[in-house]
């Protein structure tokens, strides 16, 4: 038996939604990225995964052992081997944080100190609660969970309070975490950025359903669907026949799917070339690495990024390769 799997899961939360009929796997080491919009049951799957909540139909199993219900089974919530980390975790005031830890801590001394470094928390251990920034609260939160050994590490929106520095760190930190420590991850986050970096496998979800499981790499890229390809960061959906009257070299599958082409596929000149398409900017914006221009072709809204000198501004007349650029074609 696999890892971790999950059997047949179903789960209804109130009138908002329906987990459905859930069935996958996981092997140990891997780190696998949930996404999805608010309500899509994210959270939720990964409460029944962890043992906090019980579904209402299936199992959930840990290696080979299946995780058990609140309070049927047993009175407290969670299971042996998976650590749970949220957005909302809580520290305990007035404690140093060597008591904190200590009160978790299954492991010998020299493999609790191996897990302080890994979290970059050893200089914070006669601090208090009060004393820590938001982001070496997280990490010591992170270290109270891999002090208890965990195998299977599930982190719900980890990310979503910290600022980009404290965000920054925590992520490298969890890289430590599954290489020094081969800890096995589950992560849910909104941030696509996060995700894509971080996953060796990623999971779409949409209204209680996997509507993609695939690497990170081929999600981005080649979407299953409009809804998936928006998860992912922004993108331009364009008709069949808008896609035709542009390049007209392009093969249509058929009318009703859209064509999926990311603002980085496109390339933009300020002079036009070969067949090239004119098109005017409507609005620009600075991104750091390269700035953000919303063009306008005949009625139709594009989005690009330039990442050249002398950007373009708003009325500028741009030129739009008139080469088909990458893309994917999607269902609606």
């Amino acid at each position: 038996m696999s890892f971790l799997t999950v059997e047949n899961i179903s789960k209804s939360v109130g009138d908002r939604f329906r987990l459905s009929n859930l069935n996958f796997s996981l092997d140990q080491g891997i780190t696998l990225a949930i996404a999805g919009a608010t309500g899509s049951g994210k959270s939720t799957l990964l409460k029944i995964i962890a043992g906090m909540h019980n579904p209402d139909e299936g199992q959930v199993y840990f290696e080979g052992n299946r995780v058990k219900r609140v309070p049927e089974e047993k009175l407290l919530p969670g299971h042996p081997g998976i650590g749970w980390l949220s957005q909302y975790f809580e520290l305990r005031n007035h404690h140093r944080m060597s008591e904190l830890l200590q009160y978790a801590n299954v492991l010998s001394d020299k493999e609790a100190e191996k897990i302080y470094e890994v979290c970059d928390v050893a200089h914070l251990l006669e601090r208090t609660t009060a004393q820590l920034s938001g982001g070496e609260q997280q990490r010591i939160a992170l270290a109270r969970q891999l002090v208890t050994a965990p195998k299977l590490l599930i982190l719900d929106e980890p990310f979503s309070n910290l600022d980009l520095p404290h965000k920054e760190k925590l992520k490298k930190v969890l890289d430590n975490v599954r290489q020094e420590l081969s800890t096995t991850l589950i992560l849910v986050t909104h941030e696509p950025s996060d995700l894509l970096s971080m996953a060796d496998r990623l999971m779409l979800m949409k209204d209680g359903a996997v509507i993609q499981d695939d690497t990170a790499f081929n999600c981005y890229h080649q979407p299953a669907s409009a809804y998936a390809a928006s998860l992912l960061g922004a993108c331009n959906l364009l008709k069949a026949k808008e896609v035709k009257a542009l390049w007209p070299s392009l093969t249509v599958p058929s009318a009703d799917q859209l064509y999926m082409t990311r603002p980085e596929y496109l390339t933009i000149q300020t002079r036009p070339g070969k067949s090239s398409i004119a098109a005017e900017v409507t609005a620009t914006r600075f991104l750091g690495y390269a700035h953000w221009l919303e063009l306008n072709m005949n009625n139709l809204q594009i989005s690009c990024l330039y990442n050249k000198d002398k950007v373009p501004g708003k009325g500028s007349k741009v030129y739009l390769s008139g080469d088909a650029p990458q893309g994917h074609w999607v269902s609606g």
